[in-house]
Order: C-alpha cells, then sequence, then structure tokens
C-alpha cells in the first residue's frame, strides 16, 4: 500500500529529476499496478501532528500505517527503527 502523498511525492521528484510527463506518467501508472493507494483521514493526521515524533512526515505515516492495521511502513531505515521501538517499547 502506498499513501497518496507517497505517490505525490514521487511524481513531483520524477518531474524535478528532468523526466518526461509521458515517462512519469508510465513510471506512475506501473507503480499503482502494484500498490494500493491508501487516504489518511483526517483525525489520523491530527493524532500523526499532535505526536512528540519530531519528524512529521514520520509521524504522519507511522499513524496511518497503525490506522489500517498495516505490518509494514516503508523503506526508511530511520523510521523503521522508530516504529519497532514505539511498538515494542510501550
Amino acid at each position: 500500500m502506498a499513501s497518496s502523498r507517497f505517490l505525490f511525492s514521487y511524481s513531483r521528484s520524477l518531474a524535478y529529476k528532468g523526466i518526461w510527463i509521458a515517462k512519469s506518467k508510465s513510471l506512475l501508472l506501473e507503480l499503482l499496478s502494484i500498490v494500493t493507494v491508501i487516504d489518511t483521514p483526517h483525525e489520523v493526521m491530527i493524532a500523526g501532528l499532535n505526536s512528540r515524533m519530531s519528524d512529521i512526515e514520520d509521524s504522519l505515516q507511522y499513524n496511518t500505517a497503525l490506522h489500517h492495521k498495516m505490518d509494514f511502513i516503508s523503506g526508511d531505515k530511520g523510521l523503521k527503527n522508530l516504529c519497532h521501538c514505539l511498538l515494542t517499547c510501550v
């Protein structure tokens, strides 16, 4: 699963790197063939923003993952380590 924020960031980075629009669309369509886009509800955004986590993006991803009962969050090693600690050190 991927958040709509991830897909937006990914498409923006493709454009920033100078990849042509047609190629960007092709890559995004390929990505969408293997992932499911999930929403982050309003109350989850509020919880993420009120979290004590210092990295807002990590907090939003973490709270979205909890909301959707996901067992995997991201390839971000720092986020995975933080989430592991939050889930096991409580």
